[in-house]
């Protein structure tokens, strides 16, 4: 007498996936059901493997679950591996995409997991959009350019005024401060 199943005499292993018609909870032939693949996870059970969503990632074979991506790298959807976080942003722990650097801020390093590792833009220059990798440009000749401005006129937010040299100083290109004029 033939028995035929319709189903894995057991659960279907974690780490493995099962069709409809596996005999086995641990199938191998790709047929009635294999090993978990790369980027996928299969939790006890499993019929296909499921994608790992965002901001995780699964880099082996028969990975019950994914695992969340580390600080200083991204992970989109379906990752084997974390991305590096890219110069000019930053990537908090579980990240699915990096976060720009701020407008007067810059970043020309790699792997960065917060903020704060974002430089203020350098005193005498100016960084005018977001995740930038170096600063725009220097400070106009007649305005000064404190640490963070965001426009060549030494403006530290959009609705600041300009940061124009005063009477009795001047202001030469790539100025951070007001210099007293000689007497």
């Amino acid at each position: 007498v033939i028995v035929w199943f319709s189903a894995p005499s057991g659960a279907c292993n974690p780490g493995f996936y099962c069709t409809s018609v596996a005999l086995v909870s641990a199938p191998m032939d790709n047929v009635t059901g294999s090993v978990c693949t790369l980027g996928h996870y299969c939790p006890m059970n499993s019929t296909l493997p499921l994608p790992c969503p965002a901001s995780t990632y699964s880099d082996y074979y028969g990975a019950s679950s994914c695992t969340s991506c580390p600080a200083g790298y991204y992970c989109p959807f379906v990752t084997t591996n974390p991305a590096v976080c890219p110069a000019g942003s930053y990537c908090l722990a579980s990240s699915s995409q990096p976060q720009a650097c701020a407008v007067g801020t810059f970043s020309n390093g790699t792997g960065y997991n917060s903020a704060s590792q974002c430089y203020t833009c350098t005193p005498g220059y100016y960084c005018n959009s977001p995740g930038q990798t170096n600063v725009t440009g220097p400070c106009l000749a007649g305005y000064y350019c404190t640490g963070g401005a965001i426009d060549a006129y030494g403006r530290l937010t959009p609705a600041a005024s300009a940061q124009i040299c005063a009477s009795g100083y001047y202001c030469p290109a790539i100025s951070a401060q007001q210099q007293p004029c000689p007497a």
